[in-house]
């Protein structure tokens, strides 16, 4: 297996890992963009999916919510 498929597989498990919590994950980099989320984030946040995907920036998501009200 070559280090390339190894990586690949590994983001696999860590993928289907993350999608097995029952709470919604969103892992976010130090320049605040997105690098990865579980399927059931979307499902509480209800927002646009674009806002969800990897290297989006997380500010958009949470400016998005507060726009919203969800935190007044």
């Amino acid at each position: 297996m070559t280090s390339e498929a190894a990586a690949a597989k590994g983001i696999e498990r860590l993928q289907r890992a993350l999608d097995g919590v029952d709470q919604g994950l969103v892992l976010i980099d130090d320049e605040c963009r997105i690098r990865t989320t579980n399927k059931l984030l979307n499902s509480y946040l209800c927002i646009p999916e674009e806002l969800l995907e990897r290297g989006a920036d997380y500010t958009e998501v949470v400016r998005y919510c507060h726009e919203r009200g969800d935190f007044a």
